[in-house]
């Protein structure tokens, strides 16, 4: 397996163990707001740590700081990864899935197709993923600003 192949691997299962955390915040509270808010906090800190990376490659001893702030951002992230784990164990063992359960709690049955597929994050993402594909097909480059 090649070096971005696992690199895809990777983001899939951050992705997967934070959308864990963030759905059972969301089913705990039934308020989106929270989860938005998490959300947010997770991409600002993945955006600090690819900022901090160069920097720490282009110097010594006197990146200390840079070097603190990003190990306190990578500790943060799994920290969430773990958690997201941890609460799927537990729901498992809880046997929350099941149907009539999880779906009574989370989100109303006459709303499940609408609210998972349907919701703007997902049309923007089937767009962008549509995008991305034709762009390929065609060869054509994203521009450089």
């Amino acid at each position: 397996m090649n070096s971005e192949a696992k690199k895809v691997f990777m983001r899939i299962g951050f992705a997967f163990s934070v959308g864990l955390f963030l759905g059972y915040v969301y089913c705990r509270t039934g308020k989106v707001i929270i989860t938005m808010i998490m959300h947010a906090v997770t991409n600002g800190l993945g955006s600090v740590v690819m900022l901090l990376i160069p920097m720490m490659e282009n110097g010594g001893d006197e990146n200390i700081g840079i070097v603190l702030a990003l190990l306190a951002a990578i500790l943060v992230i799994l920290i969430m990864m773990i958690s997201g784990f941890v609460l799927l164990y537990r729901w498992i063992k809880q046997k929350r899935f099941h149907p009539d359960n999880s779906m009574s709690t989370c989100i109303p049955q006459n709303e499940v197709v609408k609210t998972i597929y349907f919701n703007p994050g997902v049309i923007l993402f089937y767009t962008l993923c549509i995008i991305a594909i034709v762009m390929d097909l065609f060869n054509i480059e994203m521009p450089s600003f």
